[in-house]
């Protein structure tokens, strides 16, 4: 047996003289391995009134965690939360598109995802822009061991991924700290997102700053191209992902074009961990991404897939984009992605540099869906910068991603 720490977390439900009621109560180790009649007679024990909607790990056994909204002491008189170390998802009894897969992914995958990102930045980026700009990455493009060298896409990844590492959520104020303190005119940050970030490092709040730059808020790709950690970590819990990814996109992409963006990136990784079938993908892409362009381009990427057709590069340009806005880049990354899905890495990033335009960020996102679904052992021979800490932080994210509690 091992015991569950009980208490009142809330102010305005404490016991008459305001303050906090313990219990110790008695939670069988199997509890990590618990089935429905297992969970029920929990249930009676602490008097709750709806299923567990989150389990909590306490030294080596797992404890249920109630929202306070449906948990009550046993007296009846305040409510309860287990007090936690670290949090994991408990799965909804109910069938959900994302329970049945989820223990699916490996660290193998999540470090494909994350080298994938990087990769198809950074062997993107020479190809990007006119004259000046590629003769400008000609002479910064490589680092010291003459590894190819990522740009802002990898960057605000890597902030996203260390946030989400550091507080197990979107803290949308210190993600726009971290973002203005990476910030280095040589990763070839977009002009928008270089104001903003240096409005922030001045001490101006990141919602003010956004208004000032883009009164509307911008609909560039810089949030699709950075949404991939969010749907590493939250890979247990879908609702959670979509939820994050619109906090990490609102920070400097706060155009519902760019957040559905974000969010279309983010689902085709979740899918692409699952190594599951398209047409629910496709279907959950149409449902977030329900503004008219972006519905009528999944469907055209859709089509093609479906129907195997090997579009012309140039009609893939002309119809789907290659632009930097979130409405001419995510759909072309996601169905560049998809086509090339069971062919090689270098097949699709000579498929995305024909395409030209915006190759590093199509390239990244078409990067991180690729390697989610195909690991990383095929791009572990490809140098990249900082490759060791790369794959750290895919790592990192893997073992402290939101599980499930049935491990």
């Amino acid at each position: 047996m091992r015991l569950g720490l009980i208490c009142s977390i809330s102010s305005r439900l404490r016991l008459g003289r305001g303050w906090p009621v313990l219990w110790l109560l008695p939670f069988p180790r199997s509890l990590r391995r618990c089935g429905r009649s297992t969970l029920h007679s929990r249930r009676s024990l602490l008097g709750l009134s709806q299923e567990p909607t989150c389990s909590y790990k306490l030294a080596r056994g797992y404890f249920m965690y109630q929202h306070l909204s449906a948990a009550a002491s046993p007296a009846g008189r305040s409510r309860i939360a287990v007090l936690t170390l670290s949090r994991y998802t408990w799965p909804p009894l109910t069938g959900s598109h994302s329970q049945q897969h989820q223990m699916n992914a490996s660290v193998d995958q999540y470090q494909g995802c994350i080298l994938g990102l990087a990769l198809g930045d950074a062997i993107g980026a020479p190809f990007e822009g006119g004259l000046i700009e590629r003769s400008l990455w000609k002479l910064i493009g490589r680092v010291r061991d003459h590894s190819p060298r990522w740009t802002d896409d990898t960057q605000m990844s890597l902030d996203v991924a260390n946030v989400l590492l550091r507080y197990r959520e979107i803290d949308q104020d210190r993600l726009a700290e971290v973002f203005a303190g990476s910030y280095a005119w040589s990763r070839g940050y977009g002009p928008g997102t270089a104001r903003q970030l240096k409005l922030i490092k001045s001490g101006v709040h990141w919602r003010e700053a956004r208004i000032r730059i883009f009164k509307d808020g911008s609909f560039g790709n810089g949030a699709a191209m950075r949404s991939a950690p969010v749907s590493l970590f939250f890979y247990n819990d879908f609702e959670r992902l979509v939820a994050e990814t619109k906090k990490a996109a609102e920070i400097t992409h706060s155009h519902p074009l760019a957040i559905q963006g974000a969010l279309a990136i983010s689902i085709a990784v979740h899918f692409a961990l699952q190594s599951r079938d398209c047409p629910e993908m496709w279907r959950l892409l149409q449902e977030h991404c329900a503004s008219p362009v972006f519905l009528r381009k999944i469907g055209l990427a859709r089509g093609w897939i479906d129907s195997k057709s090997e579009i012309a590069r140039g009609a893939v340009a002309k119809v789907l984009g290659n632009g930097m806005t979130a409405q001419d880049s995510v759909v072309t990354a996601i169905y560049a992605a998809t086509r090339f899905m069971g062919s090689s890495f270098g097949e699709m990033m000579g498929f995305i540099i024909s395409l030209g335009g915006d190759v590093d960020t199509i390239g990244a996102m078409a990067g991180a869906i690729w390697g989610a679904a195909n690991g990383s052992v095929t791009l572990e021979n490809l140098p990249i910068e900082e490759k060791d800490r790369l794959k750290r932080v895919a790592i990192d994210l893997y073992r402290k991603r939101l599980a499930p509690c049935f491990i």
